[in-house]
C-alpha cells in the first residue's frame, strides 16, 4: 500500500505567509510556491496536486497507523520537531495512543 505525505493541508486548504510564499499549512516551510512569480490558479491546480501527490519514502511506525491523527502527527509537525516530515515524533506518538486509549479505539 502506498500512503500520501500530505493529508489535509493543500486539499482544501491553504496558507499565504507575508511576502506571498503559497504552501500547504501555516506550520510547514518544506514545499513553497512563489505567487509573486506566478499565479494563484497555478500554485493551486499544479503546485499544491503535485506537494498532496507525495508519496512516504521510509516506512516508519506512523507511515501506515491509523491513529496518528490523534496525537497531531502530521508532516509539517514532524518537520517541526525534527526538520524532517517523516520522521515520528515520541511525544506526539505518546499522545496519539493515550488518546486513542482513552476513546477505547482499538490500536493495531
Amino acid at each position: 500500500m502506498v500512503h500520501q505525505l500530505v493529508r489535509g493541508g493543500g486539499t482544501n486548504s491553504f496558507a499565504v505567509d507575508p511576502s506571498g510564499t503559497l504552501s500547504t499549512c501555516t506550520l510547514s516551510r518544506g514545499d513553497a510556491y512563489d505567487l509573486r512569480k506566478g499565479r494563484f490558479q497555478e500554485g493551486w491546480e499544479n503546485f499544491l496536486l503535485k506537494v498532496r501527490q507525495k508519496k512516504i519514502t521510509r516506512h516508519t511506525n506512523c507511515a501506515a497507523c491509523e491513529i496518528k491523527a490523534m496525537g497531531g502527527m502530521y508532516p509539517a509537525n514532524c518537520e517541526l520537531e525534527s526538520g524532517d516530515a517523516e520522521e515520528p515524533v515520541d511525544f506526539l506518538y505518546q499522545v496519539a495512543h493515550l488518546r486513542a486509549h482513552a476513546l477505547g479505539s482499538p490500536v493495531s
